[in-house]
């Protein structure tokens, strides 16, 4: 800082505090707190994984589309091929319990979020 642009007094009382805010005002901040919006957003990314974890729950259709040439007949044949694996051994329902755990603990970290702010 150059020596002319420094401050060199200061005014003002010290020792005198700013009015705090009525509760009407503070109860309207509440829900732009950080912590809250923190919170909200925490909910929204566990949310969408348990509907990952949900849909993958369910098995992927696969179609396939082909030509196949017969060489006794001598013509060319339309293929069509439909697969759907069946999960008999996994069906991920161990971690679409985690992520549903997970997503209420998100819910319940804002709600404690909010009565601290309370």
């Amino acid at each position: 800082i150059p020596p002319a642009a420094a401050a060199t007094t200061a005014e003002g009382d010290a020792t005198a505090l700013p009015a705090l805010p009525d509760e009407l005002r503070l109860a309207e901040a509440l829900p732009d707190a950080p912590v809250l919006q923190l919170a909200r957003l925490d909910i929204a990314r566990r949310q969408a994984l348990s509907d990952g974890e949900r849909a993958r729950r369910l098995p992927d259709l696969t179609v396939t589309l082909g030509a196949k040439r017969d060489a006794e007949a001598g013509r060319t044949m339309a293929v069509l091929g439909l697969s759907l694996p069946l999960p008999l051994a996994d069906r991920y329902s161990g971690a679409l319990r985690e992520a549903l755990l997970r997503e209420d603990q998100a819910r319940e970290a804002l709600q404690a979020a909010t009565l601290k702010l309370q």
